[in-house]
């Protein structure tokens, strides 16, 4: 993609350990998110990879695994500047401890971003900022039969994609959906979600996206 900007992108495939079994590969993504750290760790020590340079992404259990590679990285050199969890598994990882889910202490930013909230993903404020596009449980243009196959889901990283190249998914902070598509927040803060959130934010914020790409609607006062 043309973005303006220059990128080292590191993919981690683990369908390996992931295997076809919900729990296990629960229990695997502790051990996935603890060896990539180990090994971005070696790079940030031989050869001089600043943890401020790393953004880590991860998609539901992965969305968990990032927030466990952010808690090895770095060790007596900082966090990484950012993790961000697409609609981060529901339900999996309550029982552990925090170093091995995700939580804020994993980045300096850690953005979340829910479409099936209740459903597959999680609903309650796990980052910095926790983005609820279309109020954060379904996605407008998934129908019933769409979401058999994780369509709600499957969303935060096809908005995440998006806003790589664009800046249209502006955001209100507010208390909740009800408010917020009652116009009480209007005057409330925005923000840009995605590649293009600025790191330092806090709190709950709501948007409204189209059924089919481009999905972001933009805000014209922003």
């Amino acid at each position: 993609m043309a973005t303006g900007e220059a990128y080292n992108v590191i993919l981690v495939d683990w369908s390996g350990p992931a295997g076809a079994d919900v729990d296990a590969a629960a229990r695997s993504s502790v051990l996935v998110g603890d060896y990539v750290g180990r090994v971005l760790n070696r790079l940030v020590q031989a050869r001089g990879l600043r943890p401020d340079d790393l953004v880590v992404v991860g998609h539901s259990m992965g969305g968990h695994v990032a927030g466990v590679v952010g808690n090895r990285v770095g060790v007596g050199s900082g966090a990484p500047a950012e993790v961000v969890a697409l609609d981060p598994a529901n339900g999996l990882y309550d029982a552990n401890p925090l170093e091995d889910q995700l939580d804020i202490s994993d980045a300096k930013f850690v953005q979340v971003i829910h479409t099936n909230g209740g459903g597959a993903g999680q609903l309650e404020s796990k980052g910095h900022a926790d983005f609820f596009p279309n109020g954060g449980s379904s996605q407008v243009g998934c129908g019933v039969l769409a979401e058999i196959f994780g369509c709600s889901h499957n969303r935060a990283s096809t908005y995440y994609i998006e806003s790589i190249i664009s800046k249209d998914f502006v955001a209100t902070r507010c208390s909740s959906y009800e408010d917020f598509s009652q116009g009480k927040c209007s005057s409330n803060e925005h923000a840009v979600m995605g590649e293009w959130s600025p790191l330092g934010l806090s709190g709950t914020y709501y948007l409204n996206t189209n059924a089919k790409a481009p999905f972001a609607q933009g805000q014209t006062d922003l």
